[in-house]
């Protein structure tokens, strides 16, 4: 049964030996659709300092939705052993820490806005030494709710992904369509979907205004999506 991302963001991560830390975001590759890492937010404790690392989907065990509970396949010490969350980024971040912004100031020495400069910031570096930029890793959180464009109006905006705990993928995206466009609330396939725009906050579709207005309604039993 597909279950709604959102309803996983908060979530108490498990480990083998008990609980540890909350699920804050979620990281998915959008080519493939299918999830990377969890962010897991690991409070202060008495010998360290809160902190978010990732933890890979190789890791994920079903949840337990009811409760609800994200189990992980590691040890307490594991999960603290995994990787800072800035050691894989997303887009969002990636572009982000990209932007350098200077004020330039006026002749006589005061602080001014005669412009800005962007400059590229090569910042993340893995383990090997390479960059860690890649291009394809999106946030959950930071495109939860981008707007719907098709290639000259935006028809709607995102609010949640569709998953199958079977393989970790996506397999729909729900989307709230605006009124003249029906205000239906959508899913359709993440193929749908051409184009994922930081720049414009904007999930991009070549599909025509038609193409979505016509898409399938989302369930009307929506906590069928939530919990067994």
């Amino acid at each position: 049964m597909k279950r709604l991302l959102s309803s996983l963001i908060g979530c108490s991560i498990e480990t083998v030996e008990g609980s540890q830390g909350v699920v804050r975001d979620f990281y998915f590759d959008d080519h493939s659709w299918l999830l990377r890492y969890l962010v897991c937010h690991l409070p202060r404790t008495a010998s360290s300092a809160s902190r978010s690392v990732l933890v890979s989907a190789d890791h994920f065990l079903p949840p337990q939705w009811a409760l609800p509970i994200f189990p992980v396949r590691l040890s307490d010490e594991q999960l603290l052993q995994c990787p800072d969350w800035e050691t894989d980024v997303p887009v969002s971040k990636q572009k982000a820490e990209q932007m350098a912004v200077t004020i330039l100031s006026p002749e006589n020495g005061g602080i001014g806005t005669a412009g800005i400069l962007m400059t590229p910031i090569p910042r993340y570096v893995n383990r090997l030494g390479r960059k860690a930029a890649d291009p394809r890793l999106r946030s959950f959180q930071a495109v939860r709710h981008y707007a719907l464009r098709t290639s000259n109006q935006e028809v709607g905006r995102m609010r949640d992904l569709a998953i199958d705990e079977a393989d970790w993928a996506i397999h729909g995206i729900v989307v709230r369509l605006r009124r003249r466009f029906g205000g239906r609330t959508i899913i359709v396939p993440p193929q749908w979907v051409s184009e994922i725009d930081w720049f414009n906050g904007a999930l991009r579709s070549e599909a025509d205004a038609d193409h979505w207005k016509d898409a399938p309604d989302f369930p009307a039993k929506r906590h069928l999506l939530r919990q067994k």
